[in-house]
């Protein structure tokens, strides 16, 4: 086998590897988007970004507050004996 088909083989193997590679991308990028995508007014976006905002300082509330909240029947938590080496 000549030397330079060897030598050839792998650029030739990379460059379509990175082909394939970039194809693949392409129909995933296409399969996020929706098909019917509009854009929307400025007005839209905050309202929908007050909106999310809302709902995360609700839930953030709601974790503060169990997490504060001391567990009914919660055991003391283990004292762990020492090593006596």
């Amino acid at each position: 086998m000549p030397v330079w088909l060897l030598v050839l083989a792998c650029p030739i193997g990379m460059g379509l590897m990175m082909f394939f590679m970039m194809r693949g991308m392409k129909h995933e990028r296409h399969e996020d988007m929706p098909s019917k995508q509009r854009a929307a007014t400025p007005g839209e976006d905050v309202a929908r970004l007050e909106r999310e905002k809302q709902a995360l300082e609700q839930k953030i509330a709601r974790l503060k507050s169990v997490e504060s909240a001391p567990e009914k029947g919660a055991a003391r938590e283990p004292k762990h004996r020492e090593s006596q080496t």
